[in-house]
């Protein structure tokens, strides 16, 4: 293989991919994969609220918590099949912040639905 160039091409080269890489125009392999969990944590999010707008309510607490645990066992299992990485992640601690924002907001929003006079 021959090489065409020589140091000044290389050196020169060199320098302008650590001026990229120090300015951000390259993504690190971590923050590429730290997206793509991301999306991936997104994703298992609609999974699990889609899986849970399927409950029809009124319904009783015992049947709601199977219907919560049986759409929070596929979205994690969705997680841990699609995600980039294997093995505990920090992207678990923050799959589980996310249902818990999620529950938060979204219960309480539902249950006001169902009950008049309730805002």
């Amino acid at each position: 293989m021959e090489m065409v160039g020589d140091g000044k091409i290389v050196s020169g080269f060199l320098q302008d991919t650590v001026e990229a890489l120090n300015k951000g125009d390259i993504p690190q392999a971590g923050s590429v994969v730290a997206v793509f969990n991301r999306d991936v944590l997104q994703r298992c999010v609609a999974a699990y609220a889609a899986a849970t707008a399927r409950v029809v309510l009124p319904v009783d607490s015992l049947a709601l918590s199977k219907a919560h645990d049986a759409a929070l066992e596929e979205a994690r299992a969705l997680f841990a099949a699609e995600r980039f990485g294997k093995g505990e992640m920090p992207m678990d601690a923050q799959f589980d912040k996310e249902f818990k924002v999620r529950s938060f907001h979204v219960c309480p929003a539902r249950y006001a639905s169902l009950v008049p006079g309730v805002h």
